[in-house]
């Protein structure tokens, strides 16, 4: 569907990328309405295609939490 959606991939790294990443990327490629938000110090990668609704984190995922425990 074209609702508002947010993919908040946690951690994936380039090993098993057809598991989450692959398919988060896709969904957010088919849907205009979508952010990809991708969270891990080195493989933070956004596709050229998606990157003008794509949000890399390239930061320790449990300081990020930690920060988010903070704001919410």
């Amino acid at each position: 569907s074209n609702k508002k959606t947010v993919y908040l991939e946690l951690g994936v790294g380039k090993m098993t990328p057809m598991f989450i990443k692959d398919p988060f990327i896709d969904f957010t490629h088919e849907n205009p309405n979508s952010t990809y938000i991708p969270v891990n110090p080195k493989d933070a990668i956004v596709p050229k295609a998606i990157e003008n609704r794509s949000i890399p984190v390239r930061y320790d995922i449990g300081k990020v939490m930690s920060d988010l425990k903070k704001i919410i």
